[in-house]
């Protein structure tokens, strides 16, 4: 079975979500969504959608200004 690396950041009020070994980039707004969002992009580029999913979170440290621009 084919495994990807999803790397997951926060970029302003989106979730930036990139799949390096297909060059595959999405947004999602909430986390919810990354799964499904990466295999319907999977899926739209011929690739194997049911594909094992491992994901790295790229999270701010405490503290960092992006943090603190959080929307409320």
């Amino acid at each position: 079975m084919t495994t990807y690396t999803m790397t997951v950041r926060r970029s302003g009020d989106w979730w930036a979500l990139l799949v390096p070994e297909v060059g595959l980039f999405s947004q999602v707004r909430s986390l919810d969504g990354t799964e499904a969002m990466v295999r319907d992009g999977l899926a739209t580029l011929g690739l194997d959608a049911d594909a094992e999913l491992t994901i790295a979170y790229d999270l701010p440290r405490p503290g960092r200004p992006d943090l603190e621009r959080r929307p409320g």
